[in-house]
């Protein structure tokens, strides 16, 4: 038993294995220190490798990272699944298809290889992960929309603000209208949002505001 683990992780340990190993370990020691640090032991460092690094590579311009879900999925979820995706894969093909670990360009070409294919696979493994973990803004403009509120101050084409009702506080918005005014207190629709500005576009609503 003893001989057969001690051949296992010569195994992992050498040629192109050792690569994918390698990523395993750093990406385990990465999880383990994560839940370590959630039960609140402290250290003397500090590692912080999220979701803002993915999103900071796909604000580039890197439409490839984009496609291969790297602005939808957390960066280190995303290196997981292909960590151990790779890891998987290499030892599999070696045992499958020993092609020896004796030449540096060869095991070179198989890492290659199967990065590759592994890119791929992760792809695919983390497609139902899309958007999962992305936090949703609270009060989205579309969902202001056709909402009615109360003029809180007197609104016009040049300035206004706009009173609409939450379970919580208020929410209070830059309004306008597109021809006319409203006195603070009158019931409007909201109607359009100028994404440039941050304004609402509010129009007046023909009956009264309940006292």
């Amino acid at each position: 038993m003893i001989a057969e683990l001690q051949e296992f992780a010569q195994r992992c340990f050498s040629g192109p294995n050792m690569v994918a190993s390698v990523l395993l370990i750093c990406v385990c020691l990465y999880w383990l220190m994560t839940i370590v640090g959630g039960l609140g032991l402290d250290f003397d460092f500090d590692f912080d490798m999220d979701g803002d690094v993915s999103e900071g590579l796909t604000g580039l311009g890197f439409v490839s990272l984009r496609w291969l879900n790297l602005a939808d999925v957390p960066l280190m979820i995303w290196l997981t699944v292909f960590g151990v995706s790779l890891w998987l894969l290499t030892l599999t093909l070696d045992f499958m298809m020993p092609s020896g670990h004796d030449s540096l360009g060869r095991s070179f070409l198989i890492v290659l290889r199967n990065g590759a294919i592994t890119v791929f696979l992760t792809k695919v493994l983390t497609q139902p992960l899309k958007g999962m973990t992305r936090v949703r803004e609270p009060n989205p403009v579309e969902d202001l929309i056709d909402k009615e509120g109360v003029a809180n101050t007197e609104i016009s084409t040049r300035h206004g603000q706009l009173r609409y009702e939450l379970d919580g506080a208020p929410l209070l918005l830059n309004a306008r209208t597109e021809t006319g005014s409203l006195g603070k207190g009158e019931l409007a629709r909201i109607i359009d949002f100028d994404p440039h500005t941050r304004v609402y576009l509010v129009a007046k609503v023909e009956k009264e505001v309940p006292q």
